[in-house]
């Protein structure tokens, strides 16, 4: 009987060693389609789903599937998920592979937990030390609360960059708070009689390409980013560099604001969050009394879905591009929290 199928199984054989042999190459592999690693890649970092649901989605689109250098981001973001569950075989290969193109390569500077792990398994350049060295500083930050004990117990401004107060001459009672924080590229100078003219910290996101180093000319108490740095990327080299010089050169204090309360407004509300929401939300959650001005959910009806800042009114050349925040769902839901221009923790 054996003899009699014996050339036949002997080529089924053959093909599938021969099949075994080509699925074994990369380079036949087709790759994840664009859109499917851009919206992946979008639901990653806007923290829209729970990390084990991600890496689900991400097995599900890369079985088969080739490393593309072109898709990096895609790429190290599914490596930082198999992290997060100890696959650290699957995470090298594909990093070890990403790390072959420049053009990956120089990605994963902007990640700061992905350049910290690099320099255990020898993906070294001085960029990516950088990085781990800014990395390493938030993680030393992470472990105390100096940002939470500053602000507990004392009078808190938070000032937006809406022109909600233009002509309300809310300077002094701004000014009048113990902590007065301000996002961003604030502006201060020529608006004291609307915005006041005190600072104390300054809090500001990675997304915001033109972002300025406000601690070249003021001295705070304290500075903090708005994101959770250890799973979106830094934006821009500007940004690097004001975390390298501010954290590692100057010692200035200076920490991540709350990765859970950051990551809890993507899971329940579906929002990239703007700086601004982000700080409300983190001090309500922390139970921190606070008084908000310049926010445009004050004025209950959003004017516009573009960026517009009190300061950028008199500037006839500016840009203004739409960009990834919901500032509408925003309003509702700091409407809801804010009780006109105050939050009083004891008196949800």
């Amino acid at each position: 009987m054996l003899k009699k199928y014996k050339d036949y199984i002997i080529c089924v054989l053959f093909s599938l060693f021969i099949v075994a042999g080509y699925i074994s190459y990369d380079n036949i592999f087709s790759f994840v389609p664009d859109e499917t690693a851009e919206e992946l890649s979008k639901k990653y970092s806007y923290h829209y789903e729970n990390n084990e649901t991600l890496l689900e989605k991400f097995n599900k689109a890369t079985f088969l599937k080739r490393v593309n250098p072109s898709q990096a981001d895609f790429w190290i973001k599914y490596s930082l998920l198999l992290l997060d569950k100890n696959q650290t075989k699957k995470a090298d290969k594909i990093l070890h592979k990403l790390a072959q193109s420049n053009i990956a390569l120089n990605k994963f500077k902007y990640y700061l937990r992905l350049s910290d792990y690099c320099l255990k398994i020898g993906i070294i350049t001085p960029e990516i030390k950088k990085s781990a060295e800014i990395f390493q500083r938030f993680e030393e930050a992470k472990k105390d609360k100096t940002l939470y004990n500053l602000l507990k117990g004392k009078t808190v401004a938070v000032v937006g960059n809406s022109d909600f107060e233009i002509g309300k001459n809310s300077g002094e009672e701004i000014d009048s708070h113990d902590i007065v924080i301000r996002m961003n590229n604030y502006r201060t100078e020529n608006y004291e009689k609307d915005y006041g003219k005190k600072t104390d910290v300054w809090i500001h996101g990675f997304g915001d390409k033109a972002v300025e180093d406000k601690t070249l000319n003021h001295e705070y108490l304290y500075a903090a980013v708005a994101v959770n740095y250890n799973e979106i990327p830094v934006l821009t080299d500007d940004h690097l560099d004001i975390f390298y010089r501010n954290m590692i050169e100057r010692k200035i204090p200076y920490s991540e604001l709350d990765p859970v309360a950051y990551k809890e407004i993507g899971y329940i509300y579906k929002i990239f969050p703007s700086t601004g929401f982000a700080v409300i939300y983190t001090l309500y959650k922390w139970g921190i009394d606070f008084d908000v001005y310049g926010f445009s959910f004050l004025e209950k009806k959003l004017k516009t879905d573009y960026l517009s800042h009190y300061f950028e009114k008199d500037e006839p050349n500016r840009i203004i591009l739409p960009n990834p925040h919901k500032y509408e769902k925003e309003n509702i839901i700091l409407n809801g929290i804010v009780n006109g221009r105050s939050f009083r923790a004891n008196k949800k």
